[in-house]
């Protein structure tokens, strides 16, 4: 354990470099990505399917159309599948890793593209539900204006999921105002909270939040 905690920590740091750096450690990463995860207790793929799960009903989870931004190599779509979802689109920046998505057919369509506040390849409103797990990172490669985006491209009361570590809302973090400008939004009409939680254990011995949001 200590030598894969080692190698963690290697990755991790890759990943919080400059984003063309980072994506080439996530490229490297892959073949053992998925493995090294779970051997850390990594969680925040069965707390988005949780979240996922507890806003649409089951005899609704075949037709519901979900976006996974951040798909990486499909830890939340195997999860969901396993819970009769069918219908779901990846959208993340690494070829590498979608690649590894595509040999288990998870999705149905695959957007190599980030995720930002500019308008994505993708139609308004295509989606039903959103997942974001793990998205956010030290280095704020997910800038905080991609909320906008996400709620670009669901569906009027399409929900919206994301799960990430509480620490990187603290002061002079890179998401410190993240929550503020989910408020702002809310205010505004654009959609509504349903669950804001934090919770233990979200890896290692961090803590994680999630938050589940309706377009309005």
């Amino acid at each position: 354990m200590l030598n894969l905690n080692r190698v963690l920590a290697e990755r991790i740091h890759s990943i919080n470099a400059p984003t063309e750096q980072s994506q080439e450690a996530y490229a490297e990463w892959t073949p053992t990505y998925e493995q090294d995860l779970k051997g850390e207790g990594y969680c925040s793929p069965e707390v988005t399917v949780k979240y996922v799960c507890d806003v649409i009903p089951d005899e609704s989870r075949a037709s519901t159309r979900v976006l996974d931004i951040g798909a990486g190599t499909g830890l939340v779509a195997k999860l969901l599948r396993e819970r009769g979802f069918m219908c779901m689109d990846a959208l993340d920046p690494n070829d590498t890793m979608l690649r590894e998505a595509r040999k288990h057919n998870l999705y149905d369509n695959y957007f190599l593209e980030y995720i930002t506040s500019k308008p994505t390849s993708i139609q308004e409103g295509t989606y039903d539900v959103l997942t974001g797990s793990g998205i956010y990172a030290t280095d704020g490669h997910v800038p905080l204006g991609a909320i906008i985006e996400m709620i670009r491209l669901v569906k009027k009361g399409g929900f919206i999921v994301l799960v990430t570590r509480f620490i990187l809302l603290a002061a002079d973090g890179p998401y410190e105002q993240l929550e503020p400008l989910m408020k702002q939004l809310e205010e505004e009409g654009r959609w509504r909270a349903i669950h804001r939680d934090v919770f233990p254990r979200y890896y290692r011995n961090y803590e994680g939040i999630a938050w589940v949001f309706q377009k309005v």
